[in-house]
């Protein structure tokens, strides 16, 4: 199972085959079966989110540190400056982060005018 599109299908498929699942054992009466059935379930729901983040991982997304398995970070557009923007769902994260974006200004604002290193060094 190398190929990316073949992982992307096969955890599209867990993922509905467990929502199915979950809520099957939701119509159970509440017994011992049920409690032992959703602890199953939980930990196949954990092992999938481990599965998506390394799917996510393999293609190139970025990935948020904020819980375990990490959280996949989704584009939210350019900035103004021309960066993608990358956004973690669940804690609000962003890449670059607005400081970066700030700090590049500033340097922009100082160096504006000035001359480089290299140019004084060859005294232009």
């Amino acid at each position: 199972m190398n190929d990316i599109s073949e992982m992307t299908k096969w955890v599209v498929t867990a993922t509905s085959a467990l929502k199915m699942m979950k809520a099957t054992v939701d119509l159970m009466p509440v017994s011992t079966e049920r409690n032992s059935a959703e602890e199953k379930l939980d930990e196949a729901a954990e092992n999938l989110a481990f599965a998506e983040a390394e799917l996510a991982k393999a293609l190139g997304y970025k990935l948020c540190q904020c819980t375990f398995p990490p959280q996949i970070m989704l584009s939210k557009g350019r900035h103004e400056r021309g960066d993608e923007v990358f956004r973690c769902n669940k804690c609000g994260k962003q890449e670059p982060s607005e400081q970066h974006f700030a700090l590049q200004e500033r340097v922009d604002a100082h160096n504006q005018g000035r001359r480089s290193w290299i140019d004084a060094r060859r005294r232009r």
